[in-house]
């Protein structure tokens, strides 16, 4: 196990070869390279969600970085538009001390036709946080 520290906390990194059986693999995934930190926040942390269509409010993953919503959210989060999220509002999220987060990078992800073929790339590289529990309190 590799540990850091992070603003007074404890931080775990996790990679393909420290993997992390606290999320599914589909979240590790999510992270580029599926490489990522596990923190407890001691202070009360602004951050941000991206939503629209599909995509409510209320979500698990947000980033630290502010958004502008739109195309350039969707690059840099990875948004696919076969998800659903029409990137259209952003939401300010204050996630209290004490919450366990998971950050990292936000991996590529390939958009296909209706016949499964490749027809693009979302980039990703945009700060990601996955959060397992959330509370509606936090979305503003």
């Amino acid at each position: 196990m590799c540990l850091a520290y992070q603003s007074g906390s404890e931080s775990v990194r996790y990679s393909p070869i420290n993997p992390c059986n606290e999320i599914s693999q589909e979240v590790a995934e999510s992270f580029n390279g599926a490489t990522f930190t596990k923190t407890t926040l001691t202070e009360d942390t602004v951050m941000y969600r991206v939503s629209g269509g599909n995509a409510g409010k209320v979500g698990s993953y947000v980033s630290r970085t502010s958004q502008g919503g739109g195309l350039q959210s969707q690059l840099d989060l990875a948004l696919n538009p076969s998800w659903g999220n029409t990137t259209e509002n952003i939401t300010k999220v204050v996630v209290p001390k004490e919450t366990t987060i998971y950050e990292g990078v936000a991996a590529p992800q390939n958009i296909y036709d209706s016949l499964g073929n490749t027809i693009g790339v979302l980039p990703g590289g945009g700060n990601q946080v996955y959060i397992p529990k959330v509370e509606a309190g936090w979305f503003k």
